[in-house]
């Protein structure tokens, strides 16, 4: 190893000339490779939005799609609106009804006595029914059903990208 050394400092040395800088320089579209300022925000911006789990990135970009179609389709933002609060008012009467149900079964079981009250008796449940069921907007109810199945969608989504980890090809 001794003599290799020595040959090796027994190579002479160059160095660039003290213009090499300038020179290499002077030839370099500096413009080229400036960054804008709205250049630098968005890369500070996708720099962060690259460390976010993968769930909330695809939560984060279906949720943005979702808002921007919304607002360019207003009418369906209003249909979507009257949806929720359909599917609320049915969830409320599902309520009261699971609520007075024992009562209207008690009330039931008495009319059952006799045959004609038992007929009287599933002649008003069926006009009730009739009742209920010719008020509901087949719209909401293909709304509400379009909701959930979006929401489990989504949630399958998120579960499947959660298991995946980040080695996965991202949404965006």
């Amino acid at each position: 190893y001794a003599s290799v050394f020595a040959a090796l400092e027994g190579i002479p040395r160059f160095a660039p000339s003290v213009d090499f800088n300038s020179s290499v320089m002077a030839r370099v579209d500096v413009a080229r490779y400036r960054k804008s300022p709205a250049r630098k925000a968005v890369g500070v911006f996708g720099g962060m939005w690259g460390r976010l789990p993968a769930p909330v990135r695809i939560t984060g970009t279906i949720t943005a799609v979702f808002a921007l179609f919304v607002s360019a389709y207003r009418p369906l933002l209003d249909i979507l609106l009257g949806a929720l609060q359909a599917t609320a008012a049915l969830f409320g009467s599902v309520i009261v009804l699971t609520r007075e149900l024992p009562r209207l079964m008690d009330h039931l079981l008495e009319q059952l006595n006799s045959f004609k009250n038992y007929e009287v008796a599933l002649k008003t449940i069926i006009n009730a029914f009739q009742g209920i069921v010719s008020e509901l907007n087949i719209n909401y109810i293909l709304a509400a059903a379009l909701a959930v199945a979006v929401l489990l969608f989504l949630i399958r989504m998120a579960r499947v990208a959660s298991g995946k980890g980040e080695t996965h090809a991202s949404v965006i």
